[in-house]
């Protein structure tokens, strides 16, 4: 390897990077993401593609999302009348309800990852129109990288309790990213951070409307 090409490979996230085994750097990555989240927009590439920032989200969303339908599963066992349950298919007999959670956790998991790559790339898209290319000369796979990447806070849902947490971090990181990775001023991060969720409220909302 080169010098430029291992100077790049050293600088790049371990996730981009991919020097180590598929576990490790996902680790790496997702750590650095949560302690140094500065330092990870830093080194976010931002041009090649939206593939890896995509594998790394439906990673985290999926962990996640097996991760809350098991907390489900044991409250359902333990107290089959609980709140946090009784929404569930077959809630109120436990056999039904482990056969519905089961599928859940085989269904659920692929579909969320699908449904938050979406998400992104709504969200990339309305931020690029409203924040233009910001002073990193950014497009829309660097708009979508940041949302998609951010989805790693979803992770914190592993531990009970804690899936609160997770959607508040999810736009931090996103405002992170948009100023260190995109480059965009802290007014205008903010104002294009919100706007951005709003059009993907209303796209949302309009789906809504129209399965329904």
């Amino acid at each position: 390897m080169s010098a430029p090409a291992a100077s790049r490979s050293t600088s790049a996230l371990p996730w981009e990077a991919r020097l180590e085994d598929l576990v490790r750097s996902f680790t790496r990555t997702w750590l650095l993401l949560i302690r140094s989240p500065n330092a990870f927009y830093e080194r976010m590439a931002r041009h090649g593609g939206m593939g890896e920032p995509f594998a790394f989200m439906a990673a985290c969303v999926k962990i996640a999302t097996a991760a809350v339908l098991v907390q489900l599963l044991v409250v359902g066992i333990a107290a089959p009348g609980s709140p946090l349950v009784a929404w569930f298919p077959g809630s109120g007999r436990p056999s039904s309800f482990g056969f519905n959670m089961t599928a859940a956790l085989l269904l659920l998991p692929p579909l969320c990852a699908l449904g938050c790559g979406l998400d992104c790339l709504v969200l990339g898209a309305a931020a690029r129109l409203l924040g233009g290319a910001g002073s990193r000369g950014a497009g829309v796979e660097a708009y979508f990288s940041v949302f998609a990447y951010a989805c790693g806070a979803l992770l914190i849902a592993v531990v009970p309790g804690a899936v609160v947490v997770a959607l508040p971090w999810f736009v931090v990181l996103g405002y992170v990213g948009l100023r260190r990775a995109v480059g965009l001023p802290r007014g205008t991060a903010v104002g294009v951070l919100v706007g951005a969720l709003v059009v993907w409220g209303v796209v949302c909302g309009l789906l809504y409307l129209l399965v329904v």
